[in-house]
């Protein structure tokens, strides 16, 4: 990766204001940094531990799932986004396996070819929730810039 500007010499911390760098999330050289905590930077995550890499996870939102949001109103209970998904990869359902035998996800109902449809016990939430317990997520966090100094990344990035 480049940055805009290769002939700026300046450490990423002196060529922005310190006044808009809130928090800074430097990546070691086993660390991969993730922007986004959804289903797919939490599959990235997941994925990358498996072969012995750490992922730092970095979403503006309050909390992890991307479009598997759960909101609760009162005493009623609804999805906003994905309100039930297919497994149709052998990843995926490597991915899902855990949360399947630890009954965060469950068969909501079969298509008339046979094709199973799944939901999140608890709303769809739950799923990304139990993806993310043992990773590092940053969450109301967003991103500034992305700068890459001798093969190291580093997100300057404000909450």
């Amino acid at each position: 990766m480049r940055m805009d500007d290769s002939r700026d010499t300046k450490r990423p911390t002196e060529r922005w204001p310190k006044r808009k760098l809130r928090a800074r999330i430097r990546a070691v050289s086993e660390d991969v940094p993730i922007i986004g905590a959804g289903m797919a930077g939490l599959a990235a995550a997941v994925s990358l531990r498996e072969v012995g890499f750490r992922a730092v996870l970095v979403d503006k939102s309050r909390a992890v799932g991307g479009r598997m949001s759960t909101r609760t109103i009162g005493n009623a209970r609804f999805d906003q986004g994905a309100q039930h998904f297919a497994i149709r990869s052998d990843s995926v359902a490597k991915l899902l396996e855990p949360a399947i035998e630890a009954g965060v996800v469950r068969e909501w109902f079969r298509t008339r070819d046979g094709r199973a449809r799944y939901v999140g016990v608890g709303g769809m939430r739950r799923i990304p929730e139990f993806l993310a317990r043992n990773l590092d997520v940053r969450t109301v966090t967003q991103v500034e810039r992305l700068a890459v100094e001798n093969g190291r990344v580093t997100v300057l990035a404000r909450n």
